[in-house]
């Protein structure tokens, strides 16, 4: 069994065809994770609504009205869950499907909650590859009534 298995992975070392699919397929499937975590690392303790936040955003969104939209359902998810601030503690990504140029993540956000406990959710993330970059597409946004 163990002579097959070196003899499998010598076969893919020798071939350059399969180097350059397997070569393809892990530049490829690291690109959308590797957006999600600079991302994610961006929004991590910083006021969200915050001018420069805003700027450290920006190359994640296609357009200013895009990144605009995503602050006013991020900010309002906090607020719902209970955080104390409008600040990220932590983040985690608990599933993703990427599908052509689609993906979607579902991201765990945590932050501090009331008194001394933890609030958390999950948010449900739409990506899309633009000329092989990543980019979000914000949830839609909902008025609310006042």
């Amino acid at each position: 069994m163990q002579f097959l298995r070196r003899r499998k992975l010598l076969y893919l070392q020798m071939n350059p065809a399969c180097l350059i699919v397997l070569s393809f397929l892990l530049v490829s499937g690291t690109g959308l994770e590797e957006r999600i975590k600079g991302f994610h690392e961006d929004l991590k303790f910083k006021e969200i609504d915050s001018y420069s936040t805003r700027e450290s955003l920006r190359g994640y969104f296609l357009s200013d009205d895009d990144l605009s939209d995503f602050i006013v359902v991020f900010v309002q998810r906090i607020q719902d869950e209970g955080f104390r601030t409008r600040k990220v503690n932590g983040w985690g990504v608990e599933r993703l499907e990427e599908h052509d140029a689609e993906a979607r993540a579902d991201v765990r956000i945590v932050g501090k909650g009331f008194l001394f406990f933890k609030a958390s959710f999950i948010f449900k993330e739409e990506w899309v590859n633009r000329d092989g970059k990543w980019y979000i597409v914000p949830p839609e946004v909902i008025p609310t009534r006042r």
